[in-house]
């Protein structure tokens, strides 16, 4: 494989702009509801700081389980898979709003009031402090950001001497660890971050829900991404029929493993039927937001495990033709469907003109940043 310079389709480029005008006027909008509402502002900025967080860390699992187990679909995907990891550093940087508002979110085992009206645990006493909270942040986005630069930097190397197979080696030796690693990180973050909205309720199986959906999102992006530049290159003398299939797979298995784990801690917690336990279900299966439940069970897995491919004859398949077509609808529809219903699920956030304000400003600047990056660097072949 040899490895050229591509320029990005004007297609990107325009993208790219657009991305930073949208996310430059929300944030001023954002900016306005933090100044006039700022209690459900970062309600609503967690909300959409866990999705821009989600398409990160998703694609540097997705990469990292590339370079373990290898195959044709992950190089396909590499160069947008890195690009969207380098969005790490603009990922800590929207962290801070979040740390600004800890008071505001975490009253439940900030506030004194609070904690005197519904006492914590011994352990939850021990764990759930500020500084507790802080410290283990910057430990989360230190193991990120290491994984991130180190796979980042090899593949640049890897970009000069292509045959170093010592190198290919050190990509696999590595990508198991980080994997554990970024799961570990993303569970304990995921109690901190989330869970701990809610303290005197716990679930082991949550931070797995969390990957799985992170899973979810980015394999959506990138599906979406290869199905729109199929006719430009690099993908245009690359793309094969075996390619979008392979990808689709690995979707309808991160959604099948996304699933499981929602259902399992559905069944767990009914069939144990404790108090402190049932009440999350209990206010996310009744009134409106039991509305939202049955629309992710719709769309989040029920029409994407029926489009999703099966068994083909790869005679009949080109990549620009109808099947391309309905990866892309699904990819797009599955990643709508886990960002803003799923996670609306989690967080129960009731103000979506908010959300909209924050969810816009993070994207389209993640999706900006992301944009630059995926086609600066010359495309493996």
């Amino acid at each position: 494989m040899s490895a050229r310079d591509y320029r990005a389709p004007a297609s990107v480029e325009r993208v790219q702009r657009r991305a930073w005008f949208v996310g430059s006027v929300a944030l001023l909008l954002a900016i306005f509801g933090a100044i006039t509402s700022p209690d459900k502002f970062y309600q609503s900025y967690l909300f959409s700081y866990l999705w821009v967080l989600g398409l990160t860390l998703g694609s540097l699992g997705l990469l990292m389980l590339q370079h373990l187990t290898g195959g044709n679909w992950g190089i396909i995907i590499r160069r947008p898979l890195e690009a969207a990891t380098q969005n790490i550093w603009l990922v800590l940087l929207m962290f801070v709003p979040v740390v600004l508002g800890m008071s505001s979110l975490y009253r439940a085992w900030m506030d004194p009031d609070h904690r005197k009206a519904e006492p914590l645990s011994p352990l939850q006493e021990r764990y759930l402090t500020s500084g507790g909270f802080l410290v283990r942040a910057v430990i989360y986005f230190a193991i990120w950001s290491a994984l991130v630069w180190i796979f980042n930097k090899w593949s640049r190397r890897q970009d000069v001497d292509q045959e170093n197979r010592t190198l290919r080696r050190q990509f696999k030796r590595l990508a198991g660890p980080g994997i554990i690693l970024y799961v570990v990180a993303m569970t304990f973050a995921s109690i901190d971050w989330v869970m701990s909205l809610s303290p005197h309720w716990a679930s082991t199986i949550y931070g797995f829900i969390f990957v799985a959906g992170q899973a979810v999102s980015a394999m959506s992006l990138m599906i979406a991404v290869v199905v729109l530049l199929s006719g430009s290159e690099p993908f245009a003398s690359v793309l094969q029929k075996r390619h979008l299939h392979d990808l689709g797979k690995l979707l309808f298995a991160f959604n099948m493993l996304w699933a499981y784990f929602d259902f399992s801690q559905l069944l767990i917690i009914w069939s144990g039927n404790l108090p402190e336990e049932i009440t999350y279900y209990r206010s996310r299966l009744n009134g409106g937001w039991g509305v939202i439940a049955v629309v992710v069970l719709l769309f989040h897995f029920a029409v994407g495990k029926a489009h999703l491919p099966q068994p083909f004859d790869a005679s009949d398949f080109k990549p620009d033709e109808i099947v391309g077509v309905v990866h892309h609808a699904h990819a797009v529809g599955l990643g709508v469907a886990h960002a803003d219903l799923d996670l609306a699920l989690f967080h129960r956030m009731h103000s979506r003109c908010q959300w909209g304000r924050s969810g816009t400003t993070g994207g389209s600047l993640w999706h900006g940043r992301w944009s630059r990056s995926a086609f600066r660097v010359p495309s493996r072949r």
